[in-house]
């Protein structure tokens, strides 16, 4: 099985340090990408006035290329239909 391997963590994430992503990118080189959202913690928003609206305009950015990447490597689920060809 060959497979692509996307990151993401919030680098003030205080369940599970961003440090672990970073762990596992390095233990698959070559096979996806790593993203460290700097205004995020575990599953939310930072706290942090402007400043961290700056770096969630920056996440936001980060997100939707790494969705871009996502949805590259998926098959389009209009190639063909799961049931096989109709007609």
């Amino acid at each position: 099985m060959k497979a692509r391997l996307l990151i993401a963590h919030g680098r003030n994430d205080d369940s599970i340090p961003y440090t672990e992503s970073v762990s596992l990118a390095r233990a698959a080189p070559n096979l996806g990408r790593l993203v460290i959202f700097d205004g995020f913690t575990h599953a939310f928003p930072s706290e942090g006035g402007w400043r961290s609206r700056l770096r969630q305009a920056r996440d936001l950015e980060r997100l939707v290329l790494l969705l871009d990447d996502l949805l590259r490597i998926a098959p389009s689920p209009l190639s063909s239909p799961p049931w096989g060809e109709v007609g």
